[in-house]
């Protein structure tokens, strides 16, 4: 992934990170990560690039309502990882999809790579 093609935000790329194909073990996990006012975003002009937005603005409790901590949090996120040394190859991340009955409201590329997950 190269992110000095992406204009908007060359930290935001997980999105383009796909599915890995049968018999591919995936190389990346996420992780989730709370962006706080200590952090000091904001103060540094770096809140632009938090790859987050809200549809809507939360609501007067919003997402604080769950918070615990003293941290003041002004967006969740999730960031990717690599889950081992990778060169040279391919970044894939196991989707998790959730099937409906049977399964068959899961698209015809996707496959299932850790049936055990699935069970939980």
């Amino acid at each position: 992934l190269d992110g000095k093609n992406n204009k908007t935000n060359p930290f935001a790329l997980a999105h383009v990170v796909n599915h890995p194909p049968p018999n591919v073990v995936p190389n990346c996990r996420t992780m989730m990560i709370n962006f706080t006012e200590a952090m000091g975003l904001k103060k540094m002009d770096l809140d632009k690039y938090v790859p987050n937005t809200y549809a809507r603005s939360p609501m007067l409790l919003g997402a604080k309502a769950f918070e615990t901590g003293n941290e003041d949090v002004f967006m969740h996120g999730f960031a990717l990882y690599a889950a081992r040394d990778i060169c040279n190859e391919e970044l894939f991340f196991d989707y998790r999809l959730s099937p409906g009955s049977k399964g068959q409201n899961l698209p015809s590329w996707y496959h299932v790579h850790n049936k055990e997950e699935l069970q939980m």
